[in-house]
């Protein structure tokens, strides 16, 4: 249990009927930190005291249905999920797993917990709630993928050995991405680390938006090493723009065709929308 070291309590008389009450959802997520601060050691039954003023005063942030039966939710303080501070995802906050049918709290981790990095990137296809498309199609996760998981772990040392970087650090990062969005992944059999090696830094299974580069991005097959297609960006072939003009651009692949759209941002936000198709050598 992390936070900032709480304000000392007015001494005034406050009145019963002025106090705000402690939601449903808010006193099973207390009344779970109390029995596992007790269960412990009386240390973190004081640590528990201690801090409960910001565990009362925690929102919900985001959250995410993770299969019929349980939501994944994040809660942060106030300036946080309002988004007054910088870098909120590097703040304090903590993930509760919450059974809505039996309306029980299973677990609750911050975001510099271990274990829950663990559980994402040994089940991240469960947290992703992934279902077969196509006979046993299923979306490239550092899970089912070792060529994914390999691009995580350099991401996670890239964290670490940065300045102001580190473990706990870089544990906050990944862990950002959780709870994670909607159709927030691509199942494009064109971004299956398995069949294709590409560059992450300009395009990934994750659909978000990435610098945009200067040269056509290119797949090479994973078995042979081959150039098997190249994908250009910008708003004509071959040409970007001069000066140090930053470009961004997203794209979204079709789940089996091979299609994809792009759409890129300039730096005087104007937005450019690319259509992407197989080109047959005629």
């Amino acid at each position: 249990m992390t936070g900032d070291r709480p304000q000392p309590l007015s001494h005034s008389v406050v009145k019963v009927f002025n106090e705000k009450p402690i939601n449903s959802l808010k006193h099973r997520l207390l009344t779970f930190l109390y029995k596992q601060a007790q269960a412990d050691s009386p240390y973190e039954l004081k640590r528990f005291y201690r801090y409960f003023d910001q565990f009362r005063e925690l929102r919900m942030w985001k959250m995410q249905l993770v299969d019929e039966s349980h939501l994944l939710i994040k809660y942060a303080s106030e300036d946080v999920v309002t988004l007054r501070v910088q870098d909120p995802n590097t703040q304090p906050a903590f993930f509760v797993l919450y059974n809505f049918n039996t309306t029980q709290v299973l677990g609750v981790w911050e975001n510099s917990s271990n274990e829950l990095l663990s559980l994402f990137e040994n089940f991240s296809d469960q947290f992703r709630n992934v279902l077969p498309l196509l006979g046993d199609g299923v979306l490239c996760s550092a899970t089912n993928n070792i060529y994914a998981r390999q691009v995580q772990a350099r991401f996670k040392q890239t964290i670490i050995n940065a300045r102001n970087g580190g473990h706990t650090e870089a544990v906050k990062r990944i862990l950002a991405q959780l709870p994670i969005s909607a159709q927030s992944y691509s199942s494009s059999p064109y971004l299956d680390l398995t069949l294709f090696s590409y560059d992450d830094k300009w395009v990934s299974v994750m659909e978000r938006p990435k610098t945009c580069g200067d040269y056509p991005i290119r797949f090479y097959g994973r078995q042979s090493n081959l150039l098997k297609f190249k994908i250009h960006t910008g708003s004509l072939a071959g040409k970007s723009p001069g000066g140090n003009t930053r470009r961004l651009v997203a794209f979204t692949f079709h789940p089996t065709m091979p299609f994809a759209i792009s759409v890129q941002r300039k730096s005087n936000s104007q937005y450019i929308v690319n259509l992407h198709v197989r080109h047959v050598p005629s």
